[in-house]
């Protein structure tokens, strides 16, 4: 594996954060009638579609909270053979495959692991980096972006609009959740001291972790945000794509908005999203065999062509970038060239459908939501071991 930077030490008290939130938040909802959700394939491609489902009901004390760890029956962890897989550098070799009870939808990762949302059961999932899984945690609703930050995993519930920070080590509660006032969170960028989110049909917000006030970023709509070196860059329901600044919400000058479909075209499910990685802002859009690269210093773009349809793409810190793609019911894993776009020649083929992958920890994850799979692929260059 690649030698990442050692992780920033975190507050080891992550009880004693639990206990706190005992105090601020007796009652903790769990759910009563989790619906039997099976996605069909095209809306797990839209990897950020809102949920609704499933009614949430008052039924325990948030002491609970820190027993409810436990791993749950049925999860299967199988490793895999790496001897058995041709080695060379321009192939990539998958070293674990774990099966959920539940369907996975998204996935965030660090050095610690993957962390896995599993909407039709209500809960996130940790796996360390050898494939076992090492909690899982219900949040009461369905779980929508997630997002793996400097001291907790941050996960959405769109329907109880909130915001879940749970500890890395055993997924309870840092903090009580952040509830939002104003719109239904969407997708989470979270920074040192507030967390910035996109909201249906509304424009962005910032929400101070102290106080807990929220501030809105900018005036239009934000179908998705992207942040980038103080500057979050917004996705309009017009196509147009440009930075604002990330504590006032004013657009940055010098910049032109970018326009990536003509106003009207999508709706919010099928429009796209947008991903800051590596000195730029990328743009794709399932069903879409092409990425647009925006540079986050002069706003030059760069069309790259994809061999099948878009579906994700994930940068890690050392350099690293991939694209997920989709062809029906496979897919594949590609590394791209983070200054050129230049699709490069370490790939892997995918089936069952991949959804979503995470490459910000050791490796690459990959959810395959028809198998309820989860895949970590070594990304590791030959020699680099």
């Amino acid at each position: 594996m690649n030698q990442r930077p050692p992780r920033k030490k975190r507050d080891p008290s992550e009880i004693g954060d639990a206990l706190r939130n005992v105090g601020d938040e007796f009652v903790k909802r769990n759910p009563a009638d989790i619906r039997a959700l099976r996605l069909s394939l095209a809306k797990a491609r839209r990897k950020r579609q809102l949920f609704f489902g499933g009614s949430v009901v008052a039924a325990t004390a948030a002491i609970a909270l820190l027993f409810v760890v436990a791993q749950r029956p049925g999860t299967n962890t199988r490793p895999v053979d790496v001897a058995e897989q041709p080695a060379s550098s321009q192939t990539l070799r998958i070293t674990s495959e774990i099966t959920l009870d539940g369907q996975p939808f998204q996935v965030a990762s660090n050095s610690e692991g993957a962390y896995v949302t599993l909407r039709d059961e209500g809960a996130v999932a940790k796996i360390d980096p050898e494939g076992k899984v090492q909690w899982i945690q219900t949040i009461g609703g369905a779980p929508e972006d997630i997002i793996a930050g400097e001291f907790a995993v941050w996960v959405t519930e769109p329907e109880a609009r909130e915001i879940h920070a749970l500890s890395f080590r055993r997924g309870v509660a840092t903090q009580t959740p952040i509830s939002v006032t104003k719109g239904i969170p969407q997708r989470l960028s979270v920074g040192a001291t507030s967390v910035r989110i996109s909201t249906l049909d509304g424009p962005a917000y910032r929400i101070n972790f102290d106080g807990r006030e929220g501030q809105q970023l900018g005036s239009d709509t934000a179908w998705d945000i992207a942040y980038a070196a103080g500057r979050l860059w917004i996705l309009t329901p017009e196509g147009l794509v440009y930075p604002i600044d990330a504590e006032s919400g004013i657009p940055v000058e010098g910049f032109e908005p970018v326009s990536v479909f003509e106003a009207g075209e999508f709706e919010l499910a099928t429009a796209g999203e947008i991903t800051a990685a590596h000195g730029g802002i990328w743009y794709g859009r399932p069903g879409d065999a092409s990425l647009l690269r925006i540079d986050e210093g002069d706003g030059s773009t760069e069309e790259i062509a994809l061999p099948d349809s878009y579906l994700d793409l994930d940068g890690d810190s050392q350099g690293g970038l991939w694209i997920l793609t989709s062809s029906g019911d496979a897919g594949e894993l590609i590394e791209v060239d983070d200054k050129t776009g230049e699709l490069l020649p370490r790939s892997i083929a995918l089936h069952d459908a991949p959804v979503d992958i995470a490459a910000s920890g050791d490796g690459v994850w990959i959810v395959l939501a028809g198998s309820h799979e989860v895949l970590h692929v070594n990304d590791a260059v030959e020699g680099t071991l």
